[in-house]
């Protein structure tokens, strides 16, 4: 069938945009404090919801929208490598009993 490639190249793209949303909130709660983390994940989130009401404007507008939202993915993975590695390190302030 001629459409296989192309369903199968949809249903991974819908796999990984899931798997790097549910990425994204377990990183987003290790990396802000416990005293701002539901603000740091909201702001997260709305962003996430501005990006996902202006791609289909992006998508209609652009001259190569395919190339420009593989360079803001390439930005994207290229910035992880700057947060900080949490595994294996005590967190501040998380209090001694539920360490």
């Amino acid at each position: 069938d001629a459409k296989r490639p192309a369903i199968t190249a949809v249903l991974a793209g819908r796999f990984a945009s899931v798997a790097a949303v549910n990425v994204a909130y377990i990183v987003a709660a290790e990396i802000f404090p416990t005293l701002c983390r539901n603000s740091g994940i909201g702001w997260g989130s709305g962003c996430g919801r501005l990006g996902a009401i202006l791609a289909p404007l992006i998508m209609t507008s652009a001259g190569a929208p395919l190339l420009l939202f593989a360079a803001l993915c390439l930005v994207a993975a290229a910035s992880v490598w700057a947060l900080p590695e949490s595994g294996g390190r005590v967190m501040p302030d998380v209090p001694c009993s539920e360490r």
